[in-house]
């Protein structure tokens, strides 16, 4: 199976740091998007599962290692550094697939990894165990209040040594809107 994970970050100024995130993605990294307005970019991943789950950690530590949010100002919402990690499968030159059941096993251990590894709340949304189901909407109004994570600590992490503030939202994405 190939996989696509669309992975969101909250830095979209500095060259530098973006650099190195997109240095870490690679060699699956397809494209990165900067918006300095929404202090934010967006990283596209593609290829082989396991080649896609290695990159992705891999980003997911320097970015909970390198982001800090403490004086952070961007237009969009977010949740922490490590905003959104979207799985889906891939096949190239196809419409997005509607059975997406092969990517949950994968989303469900990143989200356990993230929080076991990183030490970062890990909120699950898109189809969840029991039928029922959750949005994006419904986790940035609804996080730390009404949900608790999916996987993780279950409090706002904060990294005192570097002043660093890491959550996470893993998803199971069925369109990119």
């Amino acid at each position: 199976m190939l996989l696509e994970s669309v992975v969101n970050v909250s830095e979209g100024r500095d060259e530098t740091v973006l650099q190195a995130l997109a240095a870490a993605a690679a060699p699956v990294l397809l494209d990165l998007h900067r918006d300095p307005d929404h202090h934010r970019a967006v990283l596209t991943l593609a290829g082989p599962t396991d080649a896609v789950t290695a990159a992705v950690r891999a980003l997911a530590t320097a970015v909970v290692t390198t982001l800090d949010l403490t004086a952070h100002a961007g237009a969009h919402p977010r949740l922490g550094a490590l905003d959104v990690v979207p799985f889906t499968p891939y096949d190239p030159g196809r419409p997005p697939p509607t059975d997406l059941a092969p990517v949950v096993p994968v989303r469900d251990e990143f989200a356990r990894w993230l929080g076991d590894a990183l030490g970062v709340p890990a909120f699950l949304y898109g189809p969840l165990p029991g039928g029922r189901t959750r949005t994006l909407p419904d986790i940035r109004r609804h996080a730390f209040t009404d949900f608790a994570p999916d996987a993780g600590p279950a409090h706002r992490t904060r990294q005192p040594e570097r002043r660093r503030s890491a959550h996470a939202a893993c998803w199971w994405r069925t369109t990119c809107g």
